[in-house]
């Protein structure tokens, strides 16, 4: 069964596996009629997972407390974990989006944004001091127009092309 009843997010793979996010039991996989925990068998940095996605359904990348982790999900293994020592802003990931660039935006808690540009090994951070209303990330999706739309503790913010931000909150009616 489930390693824990609190799910943070859904996603689904190209082989039409169901992975689970848990705030504090890891990510299940739903394969089969059958559950796999991954914080069980210790590869995750963290039990606290707040977002999950895949990317062109292939790689399964996670946010945890405790980092981004990047799983192969043919051997369903963790790859790669990377944190504020690789180029992160922050440790906590609580939320992902992939663009249709294939840019992994990375929402941190109270830190903004990291753009992550995998094969180069770096990353363009975004803060509340660069052009969001507000560091607390708690959701992204991209629009059929290739904009990033965020929302934060403060309002709603939206990134067209690389640098381009829009803000509202409530004080614009």
């Amino acid at each position: 069964g489930l390693s824990d009843a609190y799910i943070t997010e859904i996603a689904t793979d190209s082989q039409g596996r169901i992975w689970i996010a848990t705030l504090n039991g890891g990510i299940n996989l739903y394969e089969k009629f059958t559950f796999v925990s991954f914080y069980q068998i210790g590869d995750l940095p963290s039990q606290e997972v707040f977002c999950i996605t895949t990317q062109n359904g292939n790689d399964v990348w996670a946010g945890t407390r405790n980092g981004l982790v990047r799983i192969n999900p043919y051997t369903n293994q963790v790859t790669h974990i990377y944190t504020k020592e690789d180029f992160l802003q922050s440790n906590e990931v609580v939320s992902l989006v992939i663009d249709s660039k294939d840019r992994i935006w990375v929402g941190h808690d109270g830190s903004g944004i990291s753009r992550l540009d995998i094969a180069a090994h770096s990353a363009v951070n975004f803060t509340d001091g660069y052009g969001l209303n507000n560091g607390s990330i708690n959701v992204m999706i991209e629009d059929s127009q290739g904009r990033v739309w965020i929302g934060t503790n403060s309002g709603l913010n939206r990134i067209e092309g690389d640098n381009k931000f829009s803000q509202w909150t409530t004080s614009d009616g």
